[in-house]
């Protein structure tokens, strides 16, 4: 391969690392954050930097874990990318460094939740912590590190973070718990193999499914407590209610053992994924009326 196929292969590796189709839907939660603040800020400049501070975030976070995954993947993944060495950690952190100044030109707030952002991915993926591989601490960073993104989206054109906003963030935060659980099982094998305690490697099945059912009933009351606190928002439990209803009720697919159980779960995550766009923008529709 000449010095151009070279370099041209490399753009691509580096592009494939960012895992955009895995995470594009994410920006929803930074939508939704600007529309707590008020619907019409959706429509804002603020709200398309707050976008862009959101896409860098979710790009430098994927691309860390793919760096740090890249053995795991040419082992195991069938769809393995040919890692760029270190060019990639350069990269993946030449895009928290951009994130960084773009951020700090917004507001204080959404810098210190870039910070964070990137301390939760740090953690989750790099040595020597590396707490992907622990049950819960695994369950955890993922749940908090995609709340941060809905707190982005709202500082961004609030210039600060309220009780509300940080509430609101923690119902998404738990939202996540489940799905988290539904997209370990259906990478139980992986995981299994690099010896990754996710709660279902480590607890099996019935234990497993108890904890998702347990953080779907805290879900509904965190929502109920938001609608409490704040009446102008008690769309969200009347939303938040028969999301997790759904989700219950689905949950039936989820049969079998072993390949067949990580096939049910692959489905059922697709079907999940589809639900919460619903439920999202729901929740847009409730906080133009609520504001």
């Amino acid at each position: 391969m000449n010095s151009r196929g070279n370099k041209l292969f490399l753009f691509k590796n580096f592009l494939a690392y960012l895992r955009v189709k895995d995470w594009l839907h994410v920006l929803g939660l930074t939508l939704l954050g600007t529309a707590f603040n008020s619907f019409f800020s959706i429509f804002s400049y603020k709200a398309f930097s707050a976008l862009a501070v959101s896409a860098l975030y979710l790009a430098h976070g994927f691309s860390l874990n793919n760096y740090f995954d890249a053995d795991i993947d040419k082992r195991i993944n069938k769809q393995y990318l040919p890692p760029g060495g270190k060019k990639l950690l350069f990269f993946s952190y030449s895009l928290f460094i951009v994130n960084c100044f773009i951020s700090y030109r917004i507001c204080a707030p959404v810098f210190y939740l870039v910070l964070a952002g990137s301390l939760l991915a740090s953690l989750y993926s790099a040595p020597p912590f590396r707490m992907k591989k622990s049950a819960f601490p695994n369950i955890i960073l993922n749940s908090a590190g995609f709340a941060i993104i809905f707190l982005i989206g709202f500082a961004a054109v609030r210039g600060r973070i309220t009780r509300a906003s940080a509430m609101t963030a923690a119902l998404f935060a738990l939202l996540f718990i489940p799905l988290q659980i539904v997209h370990q099982i259906a990478h139980a094998e992986a995981d299994r193999a690099e010896n990754i305690l996710t709660l279902y490697n480590r607890y099996g099945y019935a234990k497993t499914l108890a904890i998702l059912k347990a953080s779907l009933s805290l879900l509904v009351l965190w929502s109920l407590l938001i609608g409490a606190l704040y009446r102008d928002y008690i769309a969200v439990f009347y939303l938040t209610l028969p999301l997790s209803l759904a989700i219950f009720y689905f949950l039936k697919k989820l049969r079998g053992a072993g390949n067949a159980l990580q096939k049910s779960a692959t489905e059922l995550r697709d079907i999940l994924k589809k639900i919460c766009l619903l439920y999202g923008t729901a929740l847009i529709l409730a906080f133009r009326a609520a504001g």
